[in-house]
């Protein structure tokens, strides 16, 4: 009887905990591709991702940088994470706007040679 009610209670724990401790699954977002043009912002860069996976990204100094740091021309390829939002600010005269929206600002990339 004492072992049985043990392990019903031990088991109940686990389940419960299980329940309690599950998390909501967080999307990563990850964008690919050849670099294809670069502007430079007072905030930091806005790339210019062609495919396999675009868009228009948001580089900034708090971005985490690996591999061969090309991300400063257009030609290597890149992948990376990013989370949405994003705004070039543009250094004056530079831009005919005076900032660019992106479409997310990178977290991680990693650049080709």
């Amino acid at each position: 009887m004492i072992k049985k009610s043990f392990i019903c209670l031990f088991l109940g724990i686990i389940c419960v905990s299980f329940i309690f401790s599950a998390k909501p699954a967080e999307a990563i977002l990850g964008f690919g591709g050849r670099i294809l043009n670069i502007t430079p912002c007072a905030n930091g860069s806005l790339l210019l991702i062609g495919s396999p996976r675009p868009g228009l990204f948001m580089w900034t100094p708090a971005t985490l940088t690996f591999s061969w740091y090309q991300q400063w021309r257009p030609g290597p390829w890149a992948l990376g994470t990013y989370f949405l939002g994003g705004t070039c600010v543009c250094p004056y005269g530079q831009c005919e706007v005076g900032a660019i929206p992106a479409l997310g600002t990178i977290m991680m990339i990693g650049t080709s040679f």
